[in-house]
């Protein structure tokens, strides 16, 4: 699955919106993206400041959210229908774990 470096849109930590209802990219800078794989941490396997993580329609992924470093936070499923990608907001306090993602 692939996280964004920016976030270019409104909304807090959590925030989920549709690939379709975005206007422009994702992403404001080019290159800005770096794919994890289950059992990654966005901390340290893509940047400290990761803004937003993807997920592809028809798959389900379990992720962990926790503050920056920390790794005691809730796990949240996130399941878009097929057809239908979703990109979700992280704030600057927060950092992902990908604890498992299937499709």
């Amino acid at each position: 699955m692939r996280v964004a470096r920016d976030w270019c849109g409104s909304g807090g930590n959590g925030t989920v919106v549709t690939e379709a209802s975005r206007r422009g990219p994702l992403a404001c800078r080019t290159n800005a993206y770096k794919s994890l794989r289950p059992g990654q941490h966005s901390y340290t396997s893509a940047w400290h400041d990761t803004d937003a993580f993807g997920v592809s329609g028809g798959c389900r992924m379990a992720v962990q959210w926790n503050l920056d470093g920390q790794e005691s936070g809730p796990i949240k499923y996130y399941a878009p229908p097929r057809g239908t990608n979703y990109w979700v907001k992280v704030s600057n306090i927060y950092d992902i774990d990908i604890e498992s993602y299937t499709c």
